[in-house]
């Protein structure tokens, strides 16, 4: 018999690695305890049960990335020379994410966790850990400090696309295009080096094509019913759609809604769709007309709303809600494959409200990119979902936002247009 330091690491290690393939939903300490070859009774002498099984696994894959990073990061001395190793190295680093079952735990519990107080101290170690190790990546050069900040919250937000969609050949080219745009003023000294593979131009009508299926859709499917379940999912999570819970919400019955959909997997899907792709903001919206930030102070101010986490009987900002639910797709389609897609739609629209708004700001109209505005975008999901775990000051929100656009996008300056 394992000695009880021993079996308590093995059920933490199963707990970690079922999660990490099936998701957290899937954890149940009947299986738990098959796959560890004991009873239940063995789980609760180690743990008081499955929240506290969750937490020593979390526990567990914080330690082991801090090892990893740590022995990644022995092996880096005098590598990165330039922009282009760097963002090689940066593909290939978001690569490997994609078979480390501790990135991909963590991930779920930054996503669907990230309110319980219990999981944030593991996540903000987890956090600053990933800070450290870019920021020491980036050392030689004088803005290793705050590039390194940025790299690890674009990674964060990188590798949740990265575990569904890496064996993408669309998903890979974008993937490279946005890290080299990613660092590439900062390298160039707040220019730009122009190296493209122009994968971003090339899927600009990509931009339209949700929309577009999203709306035939909707026309062939009962609309009350739909507003439901986008109600449901954008306020409480994926996890909060069933077929009962959705039929108590309408009012009708479990089989009413048999009757309208083959499946509950197929409305569920096309629910997910619905509540990410027809909710966007006027501003990002290339099909309205509103008013558009004329000025970068303006556009900080309309972001600086979108990542603000409101209380609960209230909406959050626009990317709060939308990075949670785009990470929570992400993961599910991990093993549903019917919604992968959705994933790659999501990803090739990436920055496309963006570049619309950078066109109108004088500052940079003439710099910017599809390339700078993917990366930004990226970053920013990454950004909210930071904010909604609460490892990040919301107070210094703006600021943030500052110091992202100051390094993303060529010729912006902290101390010249942005404080204008």
């Amino acid at each position: 018999m394992k000695r009880p330091a021993a079996m308590r690491k093995t059920l933490a290690e199963i707990a970690m690695r079922t999660a990490s393939i099936s998701g957290l939903e899937s954890i149940s300490l009947r299986n738990i305890a098959r796959q560890a070859e004991c009873s239940t009774a063995v789980i609760f002498q180690n743990f008081d049960g499955k929240a506290s099984l969750l937490l020593g696994a979390a526990e567990l894959a914080e330690k082991r990335e801090a090892d990893h990073h740590r022995h990644l990061l022995e092996q880096m001395d005098g590598l990165v020379t330039c922009h282009l190793a760097f963002s090689d190295f940066l593909g290939t680093y978001i690569d490997s994410r994609v078979l480390s079952p501790e990135a991909r735990f963590l991930s779920e519990v930054l996503i669907k966790q990230s309110g319980d107080l219990a999981f944030r101290s593991i996540l903000t170690r987890w956090h600053a850990e990933r800070v450290f190790f870019w920021q020491a990546v980036l050392a030689a050069f004088d803005f290793g400090e705050r590039v390194g900040q940025l790299v690890s919250e674009y990674c964060l937000m990188e590798e949740i696309y990265a575990y569904t969609l890496n064996d993408n050949p669309r998903y890979q080219l974008l993937q490279k295009d946005s890290v080299r745009a990613l660092t590439d003023a900062c390298f160039h000294r707040g220019a730009a080096s122009g190296a493209s593979n122009g994968i971003n131009r090339e899927l600009r009508w990509r931009a339209f094509e949700a929309r577009r299926r999203s709306e035939v859709s909707r026309a062939k499917m009962p609309v009350e019913m739909l507003e439901h379940a986008v109600e449901m999912i954008t306020r409480d999570g994926m996890g909060s759609l069933n077929q009962r819970s959705l039929a108590q919400k309408a009012g009708v019955s479990a089989s009413m809604i048999a009757y309208h959909f083959n499946d509950m997997k197929s409305f569920t899907n096309e629910a997910v769709w619905q509540a990410l792709v027809s909710e966007l903001p006027g501003e990002f919206d290339p099909d309205m007309i509103v008013s558009l930030p004329k000025s970068l102070p303006e556009w900080v101010d309309f972001l600086y709303n979108t990542l603000l986490t409101a209380p609960a009987d209230a909406h959050s900002g626009f990317y709060v809600s939308y990075s949670r639910m785009t990470g929570e797709a992400a993961l599910l389609a991990c093993n549903d494959r019917s919604l992968v897609p959705l994933m790659m739609y999501l990803r090739e629209i990436d920055g496309w409200g963006t570049y619309r708004l950078s066109r109108n700001i004088p500052a940079i109209a003439e710099f910017s990119s599809h390339e700078h505005a993917a990366a930004f975008a990226v970053w920013i999901k990454a950004e909210a979902l930071l904010h909604h775990a609460g490892l990040v000051d919301p107070a210094a929100g703006r600021e943030r936002l500052q110091v992202a656009m100051s390094l993303i996008f060529p010729h912006t300056s902290l101390t010249g247009a942005l404080t204008d």
